[in-house]
C-alpha cells in the first residue's frame, strides 16, 4: 500500500488560493493525498481517514464551493466501489466548513480528479422528533426527591419520563398522579400505556394497569422526556 502523500503548498500559493476563493488564509485548508473509507453506515455522511487526514463529510445542498462534477450520491457510489477501500482524494476549502471534495479510485492515477462534489463538514440538523406509542411495557421507578423518574421498557419502545411542572401538554393529571398509580405495583410489572409527545421534550403519558379489555387510563399526565434515556 502506498503511503499517503500530502500536497504541500508554498506560502505564496496558499495565500493566492485563499484570495481567489475569498477565504482568510488562516482558515482555508487544502489536502491532496490518500485516505480510506472508515464509515459509510449512514447515507448522509462519509468518513475518511489517512495518515494525516481525518474528515466526516456531508452533502452541501447550498453548493458553496464551485467545481462540482458529480452529486454526493454519485461520489458515494465511487467511494463504496473502491476495490481496496483506499482512494486518492483532494480537499479544497472555499469557506469555513465547506469544501470541494474529489476522489479517484485509481490509486496510480495522476492529474485531475474525475469525481468532485461540494461538501460540508458540518452535520445537518436532526429532525424534530414527535412520536407516539401504545402497548404493553414494564416499568421501574426512581423516587429520588431531586430527580424522580419512571422508566418504561417494551419490546420496541423505551423511554424515561420526569416531572413536567409546567403541564406543557395540558393533561388532566401530573407526574405525581402517575407515580402514585404505580406505587402499589411491583417494579417490572407489565402495564399498558399510551405515549404521545406534544413537543420533542414533553409528552402525554396515560396508564392502564389492566392488561385486558378496552384501554381505560387511570391517569394521564404531562411528563418530561429524559434525553439521556435515548441511548438505552
Amino acid at each position: 500500500m502506498r503511503s499517503p502523500r500530502i500536497l504541500v503548498l508554498t506560502w505564496v500559493a496558499a495565500v493566492s488560493a485563499c484570495l481567489s476563493l475569498g477565504v482568510p488564509s488562516a482558515q482555508a485548508e487544502e489536502y491532496e493525498g490518500f485516505a480510506s473509507l472508515t464509515d459509510a453506515s449512514i447515507p448522509l455522511w462519509l468518513q475518511f481517514s489517512g495518515s494525516s487526514f481525518r474528515a466526516t463529510i456531508y452533502e452541501d445542498r447550498a453548493k458553496a464551493c464551485p467545481g462540482e462534477s458529480a452529486s454526493f450520491a454519485a461520489l458515494r457510489q465511487v467511494v463504496l466501489g473502491a476495490p481496496t477501500g483506499w482512494l486518492r482524494i483532494s480537499y479544497k476549502e472555499c469557506k469555513e466548513n465547506s469544501a470541494l471534495f474529489c476522489v479517484d479510485a485509481d490509486l496510480a492515477a495522476k492529474g485531475p480528479f474525475p469525481t468532485c462534489t461540494a461538501i460540508t463538514t458540518q452535520a445537518p440538523p436532526g429532525p424534530e422528533i414527535i412520536e407516539s406509542f401504545a402497548g404493553t411495557v414494564n416499568f421501574s421507578a426512581d423516587d429520588d426527591p431531586k430527580t424522580p423518574a419512571i422508566q418504561f421498557n417494551g419490546a420496541v419502545f423505551s423511554v424515561t419520563v420526569i416531572p413536567d411542572s409546567k403541564n406543557v401538554c395540558k393533561a388532566k393529571d401530573n407526574f405525581a398522579a402517575a407515580r402514585n398509580l404505580l406505587k402499589p405495583l411491583a417494579d417490572d410489572q407489565s402495564i399498558r400505556i399510551t405515549f404521545k409527545s406534544c413537543t420533542p421534550e414533553q409528552a402525554v403519558l396515560c396508564i392502564d394497569t389492566a392488561l385486558t379489555g378496552p384501554f381505560k387510563p387511570k391517569a394521564c399526565a404531562s411528563v418530561g422526556i429524559d434525553d439521556s434515556s435515548s441511548s438505552n
